[in-house]
């Protein structure tokens, strides 16, 4: 229904799960962590008639105290797939480091010099690094000097996303994030070895990773202090693994996973009314809302 639930494959391992098709879904299924903004915001949905499927507690929790209706935790879809992987990768070696990425308004770029420094002073080799498509035509040829491997998932709409992603955290020991984004989170709840690298300006230290504007800065501190006071000392990286495996299950929403039926039934899928509707509402999107094209039906 909504463009963005096919976004890396969150409807498509959900099919899997419930051992369907992958049919257009009458529901409206989070993509991503929230940013601050993003949770501050709910309640200003356009099409409150069809339930909005979040990942965790406490974004279900905000929304029912704005009054917000239809809006159920069912935890992220890449928990589901982690339980359907059976054949888990056992040989692991090395460190993944997942930079800042871009969007399609906004570019970030990356200080590559002193990430590769911090990187090998932080953990040992061999080193890979994740691209963001939207990052492929930068200049990584440092990394390739290095001897790094670079990595991508694809575009964020191909199906296979999360599993492109899984395959490569479940390939190395460690992990390293320039920002606090969803792949943090994917790798803490793997168990990784795990070390956020970010921008820093204080009196003992100035340290720059990521290039970004006075507004993203505000935005990743506002995050950072409410992730520290939430959770004391992970913006410090003095948590354990077994710590931030638990956080992680709290910011995924492990203890609101659901049953095959119990998905199958939320995505409308057991109602054909749901399902035709859907349908519609996807050529409508398609069609008057995302004229530009940047957007693919779902």
């Amino acid at each position: 229904m909504f463009a963005d639930n096919v976004y890396y494959g969150h409807r498509y391992i959900f099919s899997k799960y419930c051992k369907t098709k992958n049919f257009n879904c009458f529901a409206s299924i989070q993509h991503g962590i929230m940013s601050l903004p993003q949770e501050r915001n709910l309640g200003k949905r356009r099409f409150i008639f069809a339930p909005f499927l979040t990942w965790n507690k406490r974004v279900e929790n905000n929304a029912k105290k704005k009054n917000i209706p239809s809006v159920t935790a069912i935890g992220a879809p890449f928990i589901y797939l982690d339980k359907m992987i059976k054949r888990k990768i056992k040989v692991r070696k090395g460190t993944l480091v997942f930079p800042s990425k871009s969007t399609i308004d906004k570019s970030r770029s990356i200080n590559n010099l002193e990430l590769i420094k911090e990187t090998e002073r932080s953990f040992p080799g061999p080193y890979s690094i994740c691209i963001y498509y939207l990052d492929l035509n930068k200049d990584w040829k440092i990394f390739k000097k290095k001897g790094w491997k670079i990595y991508t998932c694809g575009d964020k709409k191909s199906e296979k996303f999360l599993y492109k992603l899984h395959k490569l955290l479940s390939m190395h020991n460690n992990v390293i994030c320039t920002s606090i984004n969803t792949s943090a989170f994917y790798s803490m709840f793997m168990k990784k070895n795990f070390k956020l690298i970010m921008n820093q300006s204080d009196k003992k230290k100035v340290k720059q990773i990521v290039f970004q504007n006075k507004v993203d800065d505000k935005l990743q501190l506002e995050t950072k202090n409410f992730y520290e006071k939430r959770y004391p000392g992970f913006i410090q990286n003095r948590l354990t693994k077994i710590q931030r495996f638990e956080l992680a299950k709290n910011e995924l929403g492990y203890s609101c996973i659901k049953s095959p039926k119990e998905i199958y039934n939320l995505l409308g899928w057991n109602n054909t009314l749901k399902k035709l509707l859907a349908k519609i509402f996807n050529f409508y999107f398609l069609f008057r809302i995302y004229k530009d094209g940047n957007i693919t039906s779902n």
